[in-house]
């Protein structure tokens, strides 16, 4: 096993790290009720859901520790690294994302503690649902499109072409690109589709376009599903200056996908989705 660069928190020390960064918290340590990890759907970073009772309300909240090995992986004994730095972006991105969209969209990060890559932020589930698990479900909620839509395009104009700092360092955006495109990664199993030379050619190309600030990762398991049509969204470690496309592509896949199961409302309601 590779010795850790930086102690990992683990549910019985949160406490115990929280303490030490009273100063900086919504909340006071005696008022913990619990703290738990959150498995599901957590590949390579650890986050802890920490409940408060402030008097008669209870409130979430979530601490986030970026790694320097995918999680799994780590855990099992075969560590991959990956660049934990790229918690620098998702701060600075969550901060910027909480000035552009709107209120309670984007979560609220109380303090950010640079060396241990870790940082506390609220919760943005509130009466809402992870659409992950709505897709489980064959729900596809069409009425989400213009919101998230709106997001997007607010986020990919108002940053083209500024080369907006994204707190990652140059290695970990090379790393990403390898990663989604590139020759060392073959990212999302592109050559099961493409032949090597049309990848690289694909990737050439992406790069002389004019970059953005992308988010990244507009998965499913990152969007909530709130009432009135609102969204919560969350994780955005893989933020960097990239062609805005990827968002769009990554985005519609999951409808994509959805409407190639052949149920005729599912294909109904996600014809609506990708036709708003």
């Amino acid at each position: 096993m590779i010795k850790p660069a930086v102690k990992l928190l683990k549910e019985a020390n949160v406490i115990d790290y929280l303490r030490s960064k009273s100063r900086y918290l919504p909340f006071s340590v005696s008022q913990i009720k619990s703290v738990k990890i959150v498995d599901k759907y957590s590949n390579s970073n650890f986050l802890y859901r920490i409940v408060v009772s402030q008097g008669k309300k209870v409130q979430i909240y979530f601490l986030k520790q970026a790694w320097q090995y995918n999680k799994r992986s780590y855990l099992a004994g075969q560590p991959i690294a990956v660049d934990s730095s790229r918690i620098i972006g998702e701060v600075y991105l969550i901060r910027y994302l909480n000035k552009l969209w709107p209120a309670g969209t984007v979560p609220k990060v109380y303090f950010f503690d640079k060396q241990a890559k870790v940082f506390l932020m609220s919760d943005v589930s509130k009466k809402g649902k992870l659409l992950a698990d709505e897709f489980d479900k064959n729900k596809i909620h069409p009425e989400i499109a213009p919101v998230l839509a709106k997001h997007l395009s607010l986020l990919h104009i108002k940053s083209y072409k500024r080369r907006l700092k994204t707190g990652s360092n140059e290695s970990y955006e090379k790393m990403m690109k390898d990663f989604l495109f590139g020759k060392k990664w073959w990212g999302y199993a592109l050559d099961k589709f493409f032949n090597k030379k049309e990848i690289n050619d694909f990737y050439k190309e992406v790069k002389k376009n004019s970059n953005c600030l992308i988010w990244g990762d507009p998965i499913n398991r990152n969007i909530f599903v709130r009432p009135n049509g609102r969204v919560g969204l969350v994780d955005f470690d893989f933020t960097m200056n990239y062609d805005p496309m990827l968002d769009v592509g990554v985005l519609l896949a999951h409808w994509l996908w959805m409407k190639e199961k052949g149920n005729s409302k599912l294909s109904r309601d996600c014809q609506k989705f990708l036709g708003e």
